[in-house]
């Protein structure tokens, strides 16, 4: 129904409206725009909608080269956790993407393919476990028994602080084939080097000159089997076994026995 305008109002044309006469629609819409003040918001809520409003962040976008390092670091996680979860020869370059949150395309821009992918993560693990385990040995002084039992020890904790890295590269390391031996080979062969620095001729005269490289083959084959039984206080309680080990060639099984405690 059309509203009724008092008496005393003007039509848009400028006419006299009386009482009860009934007001075009034209006209009312105009009575109302000329009668009613228009709102002013007040300016905190000037140009305001409905929802909250988010700061904009301050500072510079990142440069491409640590976008890229975070990408690369996301990717070598996703592996590490699928190939530990599921075993390197079942784990395809989805299920590494899936575990990094990341799209395929960004995978195939730092690695050409899942071997490519865990050799990376393979180097990173070696390189951060012989820089532990060389930084302990540095620091603990004393004789090579104490040496030894050093880098050892920290050497488990690497491990234990980060199974899923040590069972895929540990455990999945062989079943990636013939490949993987001239990293294995580094790996064994980095460790024997630390460990003749650290004998300093203790046994020399009467030892081959392989019997680092044979030593620590044998204890990459004692954790492999201690990782394989997934029993984690079987790797801590097999520390003085590994001392004992590392040290029989060189100083004897009494001394190699006292030694480890």
């Amino acid at each position: 129904m059309v509203p009724k305008i008092g008496v005393n109002n003007l039509g848009a044309s400028g006419g006299l409206i009386r009482w009860n006469q009934r007001v075009p629609t034209y006209d009312y819409a105009v009575f109302l725009m000329r009668k009613t003040p228009p709102l002013v918001y007040p300016p905190t809520m000037a140009g305001a909608s409905g929802r909250k409003q988010r700061a904009k962040p301050a500072g510079h976008p990142l440069r491409a080269e640590v976008v890229a390092h975070h990408q690369r670091q996301r990717i070598l996680a996703g592996a590490k956790e699928a190939i530990a979860q599921r075993g390197y020869r079942q784990v395809a370059v989805a299920d590494i993407v899936k575990s990094a949150a990341i799209a395929r395309r960004f995978f195939y821009q730092h690695f050409a393919s899942k071997e490519d992918c865990f050799f990376a993560l393979y180097d990173q693990a070696a390189d951060a476990a012989l820089a532990a385990v060389s930084e302990a040995c540095n620091s603990a002084g004393g004789d090579f028994p104490q040496l030894v039992t050093a880098g050892i020890t920290v050497l488990i904790e690497q491990i234990e602080s980060d199974r899923a890295l040590a069972r895929a590269c540990v455990i999945e390391g062989p079943a990636v084939g013939q490949a993987i031996n001239p990293r294995f080979e580094k790996l064994i062969g980095d460790f024997a080097a630390l460990l003749r620095s650290g004998r300093d001729g203790v046994g020399a005269s009467e030892l081959p000159e392989t019997v680092e490289e044979t030593v620590v083959g044998g204890l990459y084959w004692l954790l492999y089997y201690a990782l394989l039984e997934e029993r984690p206080k079987r790797l801590a309680r097999l520390r003085p076994q590994l001392v004992e080990f590392s040290l029989i060639p060189f100083v004897g099984a009494e001394a190699a026995q006292l030694a480890a405690g």
